[in-house]
């Protein structure tokens, strides 16, 4: 950005004002980098939690529909292990809104820069209009697509935790009748919920 401001005051371009101006741009972006990386790799990292759950139950569900005749033992032990999914998916549930109280903030700075950033670009090349060299043209086009792709994957990975967070409901629906119990229900009934509620 140091760029466009050397170009609104051309006859005022000082070595000594561009080094400091150029360290601190570069320090900003890359902090502005590293902080859209961080929350890409927090949220891919809850996802793959949720992903892992999913396909446990998933596999718990197949398994329960072939079987057919329950006794006292494995009716104990199909209760215990439904036990054992609620409860770890109450703990991701804690997780995620842990994470997202620490990060939450950052979420909505990055996303704040990143739109300011785009109305920037669209500002500026809207503006200058056809005055400009085809190289700076260029420039805006790709700054604009390199901006919009880092506020579209934060935003998604952001998102996909939710989606996520109940992708285990389809299994628990294609369950049989006969393989429902207290703890089925209470599963189902906690990822139909928010994420935020699954503590209550």
């Amino acid at each position: 950005m140091e760029f466009h401001i050397f170009l609104q005051f051309p006859d005022d371009y000082s070595d000594w004002a561009a080094i400091p101006l150029l360290i601190i741009s570069s320090m900003a972006t890359a902090l502005w980098s590293f902080q859209d990386v961080l929350i890409v790799l927090l949220s891919m990292g809850l996802t793959s939690r949720y992903h892992r759950l999913n396909k446990f139950v998933a596999k718990i569900s197949a398994f329960e529909k072939k079987q057919i005749k329950w006794d006292n033992k494995t009716e104990a032990l199909k209760v215990y292990t439904w036990r054992k999914i609620r409860e770890a998916y109450v703990k991701q549930a804690a997780l995620v809104r842990k994470v997202d109280g620490s990060i939450g903030g950052m979420i909505v700075l990055s996303c704040s820069c990143n739109f300011y950033f785009i109305c920037l670009q669209l500002f500026l090349g809207i503006t200058t209009g056809k005055s400009i060299s085809n190289i700076r043209r260029v420039y805006f086009v790709v700054s604009l697509v390199w901006l919009c792709i880092r506020i579209g994957s934060v935003v998604l990975a952001a998102a996909d935790i939710n989606v996520y967070s109940r992708g285990a409901l389809n299994y628990i629906y294609e369950c049989e009748p006969h393989c429902y119990n207290v703890e089925v229900v209470q599963v189902s009934n906690l990822v139909a919920k928010k994420p935020a509620k699954f503590d209550e």
